[in-house]
């Protein structure tokens, strides 16, 4: 028989519960926690490093590349009056077109944008015009468009609808429109507004330039295959959608840290060597780096963001961001390359090799476990 008083086993038993019950709660918030870290696991932003070249081929400033199938690829470049057709299977290089004004030639080559199956357009902003193009090679139709609808960002479709923005190189203004111009009906829409930052003219010898405040926040757009336009919102880092009835969706600000500019950012130049000329001039520079440079999308929705870093990065470094807004992946690309294209089994970077000439490299692209 237990001396035990009733009211001692009872405050024992109390006890126990007591402990009992505080170790069921920590072993359900450690098992929260476990399942916590193994959910930020899962969706954790796996960082690739870009595999090397397939291809490289010397450029001129300003290349535009579109890639046409697995093997080949249409280029056109600054100073070049024609369409190189790359074939990097067989290693051949066709050139479409001539400088001048007639059917079949450019006084300038520029954009080069999806048409229809088997055929691409050639923008050429001087004549106002695009030269339809058979993926063979052979040219097909020239259409004419408004004049001011032809900027380097103008983005034309075979229904017959030029998107554009327009002003972008004005002074003085903070925002310009994105502009939908039916060409049929000569009828303009304006879609959104996007963010420019202040520009300035800056003297250099017997010239003088046009530049943006350098890392300030811009917008940048483009338009899919599938007649979605996408803006990237420089002040806020977030994406918004205009699908093809022209319905706008509002993406999510991303978060990206604060990085202050320094007197070393200014040798950088569009992530690139500053050219002499314009490295021995004082351009502005904002206090504080926008979260990205610039920004290419596939024609699968991916949007490849060039994200700014402190001074003295040794890599660049692009985040991929998909439809619904999440970050997919990080990439880090050899420093002074500039992604330029983004196709369906490829990258193409522009950028510096060792001796000094603009040469475009070609790598193949990640999925990402897709």
């Amino acid at each position: 028989m237990s001396n035990e008083s009733p009211l001692l086993i009872g405050a024992v038993s109390g006890a126990m519960k007591n402990r009992l019950a505080l170790l069921g709660l920590a072993a359900l918030a450690a098992l929260a926690a476990l399942a916590a870290c193994s959910e930020r696991a899962k969706h954790a932003v796996e960082t690739h490093v870009l595999e090397p070249p397939t291809a490289t081929f010397v450029s001129g400033m300003y290349p535009r590349v579109l890639e046409l199938d697995p093997d080949r690829a249409a280029v056109t470049m600054m100073g070049v009056g024609a369409v190189m057709l790359h074939d990097f299977a067989a290693g051949r290089v066709d050139t479409i077109g001539r400088r001048g004004q007639g059917p079949g030639e450019f006084d300038r080559s520029d954009l080069v944008v999806p048409w229809t199956k088997n055929r691409f357009a050639v923008l050429d902003p001087i004549l106002r015009r695009a030269t339809i193009v058979s993926s063979a090679g052979r040219v097909d139709t020239v259409i004419g468009f408004p004049s001011a609808s032809l900027g380097r960002d103008a983005a034309p479709t075979a229904d017959g609808t030029v998107w554009y923005s327009l002003g972008e190189l004005q002074r003085g203004v903070d925002s310009v429109p994105l502009l939908k111009y039916a060409v049929a009906v000569r009828r303009v829409d304006t879609i959104a507004f996007l963010y420019v930052p202040p520009r300035e003219f800056i003297p250099a010898g017997a010239t003088a330039f046009n530049l943006t405040l350098a890392y300030a926040p811009q917008d940048r757009w483009g338009l899919l295959p599938n007649g979605s336009v996408w803006i990237a919102r420089g002040q806020s880092n977030r994406i918004d959608w205009i699908d093809a009835t022209g319905r706008l969706s509002k993406g999510v600000p991303r978060p990206f840290a604060t990085i202050r500019t320094t007197e070393a950012d200014r040798h950088r130049l569009d992530g690139l060597p500053t050219p002499l000329i314009l490295d021995t001039i004082k351009r502005s520079m904002a206090t504080s780096k926008a979260p990205f440079q610039h920004v290419v999308a596939s024609a699968d929705g991916e949007l490849w963001f060039w994200l700014n870093q402190p001074a003295g990065y040794r890599q660049e470094l692009y985040e991929i961001v998909g439809v619904n807004g999440s970050v997919i992946a990080r990439v880090t690309t050899p420093n002074a390359r500039r992604l330029i294209a983004v196709g369906a089994t490829s990258l193409y970077f522009f950028g510096e090799d060792s001796t000094g000439e603009f040469v475009v490299t070609r790598h193949a692209r990640p999925r990402f476990g897709r």
